[in-house]
Parts: structure tokens; sequence; C-alpha cells
């Protein structure tokens, strides 16, 4: 059947038979073991691991990448940590990530696997789950959990003879955080402390620089920007990345991910050699989503040419750098879907796919102002926009904006824009924007449809 016959992983850029469709595995190295520790040989990958090094060697101690929802950030720092994290039962024993990365374009450079494949240790936590907009205490609670959730998969440590027994005893009070019993504010205190204290047992029974992994670092922020408790949040994730990523003489590397960089309210000020991977990055890209080569691979493995059009239409036109992307996660769904019925048609599968509500919030209380702009941009022409580099997600709810227009900002970093490939003309500080496809335009649609429709009955579609 040829519904057995795929695995399609989603948020990154990987296929494989054998087994039946599983659109949430978001683990690298799952994807190649399976649950009985069996290497499953028979893989179709689309090859990024050639960014491992570029992205290791990086000018930077602390880089973060700035990209949509959905276009592979958790599966890319997934793959890092698979990569360089040793083998916790024996980390001499590389059988694993042998067997894993022979067969891709990395092990290639001998001389870098040798000396950094299974050599590094990782603290790798991701926010995506994280947050509330119920209360501060649930929020609170949420990012315990996160915390504890991440923490309890370095229980192993705990018998280590390279921990002092205070060191075990921290580690055990973060593995714990969410169940504790302890009030708000001390509780508060030890999430801030929480990262920092995992750092320091990690690189105690290693002995080596870690390198620290932090993903959608920006959806706590994201989830409490409706709320009265966000500066809050905030603070505490301020407080959380400052002590693990600022004079931390045990880091080596880290590498974040997230929608926006959020320098207005200065979470990375004063970070020792920091930088931004953003949109017009031009060195990583390709790092993020499937250039048209790889789509058309993807395609013709599973005997698709036929649909490429289709796939160019509805897919297609993220500019990223100098380079023309599609978004993986629609790609994948639609192949999927073809594979399992023939007959399928394109469809926007990306208007589920994450927090793509929030954007709507720069325009709900005012859609008037944005009219004539929304209605160019959806006959497929470009509009000139102000570009503010500096954001936060609280911009989105029109506080603290000095009734600037941020909405084509918030639109382009979420996804729902792109840069147009003609940039003549156009002033500093402005940039030239359109919908990038049909997919988009479809959910753009869907999520303006009821706000002009109910607002400004002269806004039609």
């Amino acid at each position: 059947h040829f519904l057995q016959s795929l695995v399609l992983i989603i948020e990154g850029a990987y296929m494989t038979s054998n087994f039946a469709i599983n659109p949430g595995l978001n683990s690298f190295k799952d994807f190649f073991i399976d649950s009985n520790g069996t290497f499953q040989d028979q893989v179709y990958y689309v090859d990024k691991t050639r960014f491992i090094e570029k992205v290791y060697k990086h000018n930077a101690v602390v880089t973060l990448f700035t990209r949509p929802r959905r276009f592979g950030k958790s599966m890319f720092l997934s793959m890092l940590k698979t990569f360089f994290e040793p083998n916790s039962q024996n980390p001499n024993d590389l059988t694993i990530h042998e067997q894993i990365f022979s067969q891709f374009e990395i092990y290639k450079n001998h001389e870098f696997c040798e000396k950094n494949m299974g050599k590094h240790p990782v603290l790798f936590i991701s926010f995506a789950t994280a947050g509330s907009e119920i209360n501060y205490d649930d929020a609170i609670k949420d990012l315990c959990s996160v915390i504890s959730s991440y923490a309890e998969k370095y229980e192993f440590l705990l018998q280590s003879d390279k921990l002092s027994d205070r060191d075990k005893d921290n580690l055990s009070i973060v593995c714990d955080l969410f169940k504790s019993k302890e009030p708000l504010e001390d509780k508060i205190t030890l999430l801030k402390m929480s990262l920092i204290l995992l750092c320091n047992a990690i690189y105690k029974h290693y002995g080596k620089k870690v390198i620290v992994l932090i993903d959608e670092y920006d959806v706590p922020l994201a989830h409490a920007a409706p709320t009265d408790y966000y500066y809050k949040i905030k603070d505490i994730i301020s407080k959380m990345l400052e002590k693990v990523l600022k004079g931390n003489e045990q880091l080596d590397k880290a590498f974040l991910t997230g929608c926006l960089k959020i320098a207005k309210e200065s979470i990375f000020t004063g970070f020792n050699n920091f930088r931004v991977v953003d949109y017009d990055n031009i060195n990583f890209s390709s790092l993020f989503g499937f250039t048209e080569n790889e789509v058309k691979k993807i395609l013709k493995n599973f005997n698709l040419e036929e649909h490429f059009e289709e796939y160019k239409a509805w897919y297609d036109g993220y500019l990223f750098g100098n380079d023309e992307i599609y978004c993986p996660w629609d790609v994948l769904n639609y192949t999927s879907d073809l594979i399992e019925n023939p007959n399928s048609h394109p469809q926007a599968y990306w208007n589920n796919s994450s927090e793509n509500r929030l954007a709507m919030y720069a325009f709900d209380n005012n859609p008037n102002d944005y009219a004539e702009e929304f209605r160019t941009l959806l006959d497929g022409k470009s509009i000139v926009a102000p570009y503010y580099e500096s954001m936060n997600y609280k911009m989105i709810m029109n506080v603290d904006s000095n009734d600037e227009n941020y909405l084509w900002t918030i639109l382009y970093m979420t996804g729902y824009l792109t840069k147009d490939k003609n940039q003549e003309g156009v002033e500093e500080g402005n940039v030239r924007l359109r919908i990038p496809n049909i997919c988009v335009k479809a959910c753009l649609e869907d999520q303006i449809k009821w706000t002009f429709s109910m607002k400004n009955p002269m806004f039609k579609m």
C-alpha cells in the first residue's frame, strides 16, 4: 500500500520507506533509530547535513536563526544534537552516529567528523509547546513543565562521580520543578537559574564545554503577547537566556531558533559575539525549507513529476537570501496526500500549522487602515512598506507602538508575506513585499475574511 510506503517528517526534510505516515515525529535520531534500537536503512533524505560544519564554524558564539513556523527549524536543531552529542551510556561508542551520518554529505569531511561527531556535550531545550494565555500562574506551570521534561533527560547525570552532592541536588531541583510545591516566586527564581544549572551539570560530567540548543525561544512571548503579564514572561525568558549564554565559560556554542529577533526588548543585549541569521542572510539561505532542485528530486523519487507546476504555484515563492524557497510543511503534506490518493489536490496545509493568529492582532482593530494594501496584495501585486528590524510581540497588540505601522513587518516575519526580488527604488527602512504563493494567499484570505466582512463592508473578497 502506498500509505505504508512513506514516512514524512514534516518539520524537516526527510522521508523514508517501510513505515506508516507520521507527521508528528520531530526527533532526527528517532527517525533513523526505531523504538527497538534498530537502524532504518531505507531512507530518502533531502540532505541538509552539509550545514552542520558551516553552522559550527560560523564566527559567532551565540547564533539566532529566524524563520517562520514550519520551516524545519526544530528538526535542524535536533540534527545538530544527534551529530554532536555523545552516547550517554558510552561516550566512545560512535556506532549510532556512523550508522546515521555515514550516508550523508557531512561524512565526506572525515577530519571534521573525527574531531566533532559525538564529541560535544549538548543541552537541548524546546519552548515550542510552552506558554499559556489563560493566566500568569498557568504560564509559569507551562514553563516549569517544559524545563522539567527536558531536565529529566539528563537524570543519568545523578549517577556521575564527576558531580558534587550540591550539583546533584541542583539537578534534582530542576528535574522536579514542575512537581515542586514551592511558592510561585521561588519557582520563578528556579526557572531563571534552570538552564545554567543544567549546563553546569553537563559540563562537569563530560569535562568539556557545552553546545546549547534552544528551539523556538520566542513561543512563550507570543503566547503572552495578548496578556497583561507579557513583560513578566519576557523577564523570565531573558534571565534564563542571559545566565546560560552571557559570560558563561562553560559554553562552547549556542544556536537558537525563533520567528523574531526581540532586539527592542534587549533580550540579547550585551551577549558576546552574538549574530542573527535572518531572512536576508545569503550564507544560510537554503538551510531551512526546500530549494526547487530539492523539490524536483522529491517528485522524481516518488514518480510525481507531473505535479511540479502545482507545487511551484502553491508552495514556492519565499525569498531567503538570494534563493526562492518552498515551504517544507506544505510540500511534504501534499506529497503524502498524493501517495495515499493520486487524485488529491493542493491544500493550504500551512493555515492551521502554528500561531498564525498572532499576526492578525496587528490589524484587527483598524481594518480600514489596511484595506487598500490587502486588495493590492491579493490581486498579485506588491506593496512598499516600512520594515522594523527591532520588533517585539507586544507591538502586535498595538501596545507601546507609538502609532507606528508594524503590521507589514509582522506579516513578513510570520510568513504571510515575503520580500520581492525587485527592490529597485525602495528607500532605506522600507521593503517591497508580496504574497509568496497560492497557499499563503488562501491562508491570508481566510484569516482576514471575517475581520473585513464584519468591520469593513466596503472590502469584498
